[in-house]
């Protein structure tokens, strides 16, 4: 299908805020961790790697 004006289909106009606020959820979710920011896209390896070196320079 061509569409001239380069415009997406109607459906896809309610997926644009899913994913900044997925990412927003999981960063506030590990935001007591002192974890801010992280790259996206967020994998589960990337999560796990990052939980642990929070965890690592926390320790005492």
């Amino acid at each position: 299908m061509t569409r001239p004006v380069h415009v997406g289909a109607v459906g896809e106009s309610g997926t644009i805020g899913a994913i900044p606020a997925v990412y927003n959820a999981v960063v506030d979710a590990v935001s007591h961790l002192g974890i801010r920011h992280l790259t996206t896209p967020i994998t589960p390896q990337q999560l796990c790697e990052v939980m642990a070196a929070s965890r690592i320079e926390r320790s005492p």
